[in-house]
C-alpha cells in the first residue's frame, strides 16, 4: 500500500469517528432530561447551561449536526470508493457500497445512538462544547438559513426563535 492509501484510510477513519460523534450528539441533545439540566444549571454547571441554551436554537442545532454528519459520511464513502476502485477496479464500487453501508449503519448510526439514548444527560454534557462551537460556524449558519427559509415563508413557523443570548446567535449577521 502506498502512502496515499494510508492517508486515505486515516481520513476515512477520522470521518467515521466524526460521524459517530455527530450521531451520538444528535440523540443525546434531543433526549436529555430538561429538568436535570435546569437543576444542574442552577448549581452552577456551565455545560448544563450551554445545553439549555442550545435547546433554544433547535433549528440550528439539528441543522449543524445533520449537515456535519452527512458531510463526513459522504467524504468517508467517496474516499472508500476511490481506494477500493484503485485496488479492485470497477468491482471496488460494489465492495465500497457494501462495506460502507454496514460500517455507517452499525458503527456510526446505531451504536452511538444506543449509547446516547441510554445515558443522554452524560453524553449531552460531554458533547455540548464542541457542538456549540460547530453551531456557530459561519458555514453551518449559512446552510441552516437556507434550509429554514422555506419553513419561515410557509405556514409552518418554528416553535422557538433564536435569542440574542443563545450560542447560535453568534452567527454572522444573525441574532
Amino acid at each position: 500500500m502506498s502512502v496515499e492509501d494510508w492517508l486515505s484510510i486515516l481520513v476515512i477513519v477520522l470521518c467515521l469517528g466524526l460521524s459517530f460523534f455527530f450521531s451520538g450528539s444528535e440523540t443525546a441533545l434531543t433526549a436529555f432530561s430538561r429538568a436535570r439540566m435546569l437543576r444542574l444549571e442552577k448549581t452552577g454547571n456551565q455545560r448544563a447551561a450551554l445545553v439549555n441554551r442550545l435547546l433554544d436554537t433547535r433549528e440550528r442545532l439539528i441543522g449543524a449536526i445533520l449537515t456535519g454528519n452527512n458531510v463526513v459520511n459522504i467524504a468517508a464513502s467517496s474516499l472508500t470508493t476511490g481506494l477500493l476502485l484503485s485496488w479492485f477496479g470497477d468491482v471496488g464500487v460494489l465492495y465500497a457500497t457494501m462495506i460502507m453501508t454496514v460500517v455507517v449503519v452499525v458503527f456510526t448510526e446505531v451504536l452511538p445512538k444506543t449509547v446516547a439514548i441510554n445515558t443522554p444527560d452524560r453524553v449531552a454534557l460531554m458533547v455540548v462544547r464542541p457542538i456549540a462551537w460547530i453551531v456557530r460556524m459561519p458555514a453551518f449558519c449559512s446552510i441552516n438559513a437556507t434550509s429554514v427559509a422555506p419553513v419561515r415563508s410557509s405556514a409552518m413557523q418554528p416553535r422557538r426563535s433564536v435569542t440574542a443570548s443563545s450560542p447560535a446567535a453568534g452567527c454572522p449577521g444573525r441574532s
